[in-house]
């Protein structure tokens, strides 16, 4: 990379000559005073929540489980759901997965699925 242009160059000396200037005593006692408070606020609400943490960790625990056995649920029942089932969509998922583990015989499969199917 080259050397900067006059214009770039003249820009960067004006930046570092505002940054140099610090703000009014004011502003920052009142910035100061805002942050603490934020802060404050921040540690009173999290104080406030502290009973129900627990909670939250056993409901997420319970809803996770339930998540999981509607999951299993969906994935039984659509197992060997028939053509037009609103389930043949697991179905089918489930034949292109066997299809595309490699080894085994990939046509006695097709072939299998085929007369599933026609049963």
């Amino acid at each position: 990379m080259g050397e900067l242009s006059p214009r770039l160059r003249q820009a960067f000396a004006e930046l570092a000559a505002e940054s140099t200037v610090s703000p009014p005593a004011a502003f920052q006692a009142r910035a100061r005073a805002a942050m603490h408070t934020a802060v404050e606020s921040r540690a009173a609400r999290r104080a406030a929540w502290a009973p129900l943490r627990g909670l939250a960790g056993r409901r997420a625990a319970a809803l996770g489980a339930a998540l999981a056995t509607a999951a299993a649920s969906v994935l039984v029942a659509g197992w060997s759901a028939p053509p037009g089932s609103s389930l043949h969509a697991v179905r089918l998922v489930r034949e292109r997965l066997t299809l595309s583990l490699p080894g085994g015989d990939r046509a006695g499969r097709e072939l299998g699925f085929a007369e599933d199917r026609l049963r």
